[in-house]
């Protein structure tokens, strides 16, 4: 398996894959079909039977009953923030505000930037759309990254 980035999961779960997968067991589609219709989808993925496997897992299963040895649990993950909202200039979120996380900003799914406070300042919970490059149009993701354990993502589009 790859080495993945710390953001695979919620970058996958923001890209749909759950539904792309609870599909693909509802029409008893096989892995390897599975794998060739994600990576049709999403080529820039290039995701393997292993890395569907591990996403599976880190999703709880996703729902699914799944055996077999090796299954582990899902990985705990920070919640995504909440309160999204923008001014002609930046980008905020409003909860959480605690010492424990620090924003990990995307644009269109590409990684932006990584706030320079922890979430219990303000600075620490908004960002300047020109900064990381947010235009009209964009979609501006923030996760929340607590232990090097990168939530789930909070979206919104730039106006």
């Amino acid at each position: 398996m790859k080495l993945l980035k710390p953001d695979f999961v919620p970058r996958m779960a923001d890209r749909g894959l759950d539904d792309i997968i609870l599909s693909a067991f509802f029409h008893q589609i096989g892995i390897n079909e599975l794998r060739m219709a994600i990576n049709t989808m999403h080529p820039d993925l290039n995701i393997d039977n292993d890395e569907i496997v591990y996403y599976i897992e880190e999703r709880g299963g996703l729902g699914l009953t799944m055996t077999g040895p090796g299954m582990k649990p899902a990985t705990p993950r920070p919640d995504a923030p909440t309160g999204l909202t923008q001014s002609s200039k930046s980008i905020s979120f409003t909860s959480p505000s605690c010492d424990l996380y620090y924003a990990r900003w995307y644009v269109d799914g590409r990684f932006a930037a990584d706030a320079v406070e922890d979430c219990t300042k303000a600075t620490g919970r908004r960002i300047d759309k020109d900064s990381i490059g947010a235009l009209p149009g964009h979609v501006v993701q923030v996760a929340l990254v607590a232990d090097g354990v990168v939530g789930w993502w909070a979206r919104i589009e730039v106006e």
